[in-house]
């Protein structure tokens, strides 16, 4: 599959990922979201399923209106809360 925002594989662009607070003092979070993203659509040809464990929240991926929130495993909300999450920019995974 191919990015359809960007066919020039010379550029990318970035998507806004919506991430819990608890993350903010990670170093590189960026750069692991893209590459943890990337190897599990490479291996599984598709982005359903993929969770991420860090710094003892466990939390899976949903698209949110124009982002992608990496949702905690208990939260129910309909919507991310801001007093919880904040959000990123990462490399697209289908253009790198």
């Amino acid at each position: 599959m191919s990015c359809y925002t960007c066919r020039n594989t010379a550029t990318t662009h970035k998507n806004i990922y919506v991430v819990p607070r608890e993350w903010q003092a990670l170093n590189h979070l960026e750069c692991a979201i893209w590459k943890l993203h990337s190897d599990h659509y490479h291996t599984n040809q598709r982005t359903e399923g993929f969770r991420v464990y860090a710094d003892g929240v466990t939390s899976h991926l949903e698209k949110y209106n124009n982002s992608l929130w990496l949702r905690k495993a208990c939260d129910y909300a309909e919507k991310p809360d801001p007093k919880k999450y904040y959000s990123i920019f990462v490399a697209c995974i289908y253009c790198n």
